[in-house]
């Protein structure tokens, strides 16, 4: 089933990249449905290549933020994120004199596909407060 739906996918996708077929409602809410369908061990598969990365790789945040502390920063995570959670995103605002932290609420690490609305509504906040 999962791999018929990838097929589906792909195959919309490719038309809209080529022009063959325009984007119309109906399309673009397959597209969707068909992306958004459970793929079986997904999130397991996440977590562990997470785990993997974070037992090669120093937790070391201050080395991590050297360069990056002159600049602003918004970190956002998801309140159920469980590879970056809130906790964490706090402890990574601190070493940023110009950081600011955000949780979004209703989803978990993937804020761009569970909530794209609150995410973007946080990144033009910002982005206008900043950019200035």
């Amino acid at each position: 089933m999962v791999g018929h739906m990838y097929g589906v996918l792909l195959t919309l996708v490719r038309k809209f990249i080529t022009a063959q077929t325009p984007c119309c409602p109906c399309c673009l809410s397959q597209i969707v449905e068909t992306y958004k369908a459970p793929v079986e061990g997904w999130c397991e598969a996440l977590i562990e290549t997470t785990r993997l990365r974070s037992s090669t790789h120093t937790n070391d945040l201050g080395a991590c933020l050297r360069d990056a502390r002159p600049l602003p920063a918004l970190v956002l995570t998801g309140l159920h994120d469980v590879i970056v959670p809130p906790a964490r995103v706090d402890q990574l605002v601190q070493g940023l004199p110009l950081g600011r932290a955000a949780v979004l609420a209703g989803c978990g690490h993937l804020s761009h596909e569970e909530v794209p609305v609150t995410l973007l509504q946080h990144l033009q906040m910002y982005c206008s407060q900043v950019l200035v």
